[in-house]
């Protein structure tokens, strides 16, 4: 993920690991962004814009739905909502109060 001035000026790299296929997880919050970290496992990790640090929140327990991405973050940052591959069928995945 990059960033680039609206006035203008110089590309900025600020997350490496966002890999081809998980183009859909992440999520823009007022103070950062919620995305999917695959190193060394994958996990939802937090880019502070403010401190520019990445602090993971937690690991999934299986592997990302690569047909399916997606990930959303309640106004409230006290729920996400993302998609994992568990079996053929569907599931939806609660995380409350991870923080």
């Amino acid at each position: 993920m990059w960033r680039i001035p609206t006035t203008g000026g110089d590309e900025v790299e600020l997350i490496r690991s966002l890999e081809a296929g998980h183009w859909g997880y992440w999520a823009v919050v007022e103070n950062g962004i919620y995305y999917l970290d695959t190193t060394p496992k994958p996990g939802i990790a937090f880019f502070d814009i403010n401190t520019q640090r990445i602090t993971r929140v937690f690991d999934l327990e299986n592997r990302p739905a690569r047909q399916a991405p997606g990930l959303a973050v309640s106004p409230d940052k006290r729920t996400i909502l993302y998609t994992q591959w568990d079996a053929s069928d569907s599931d939806i995945i609660l995380v409350e109060n991870f923080r």
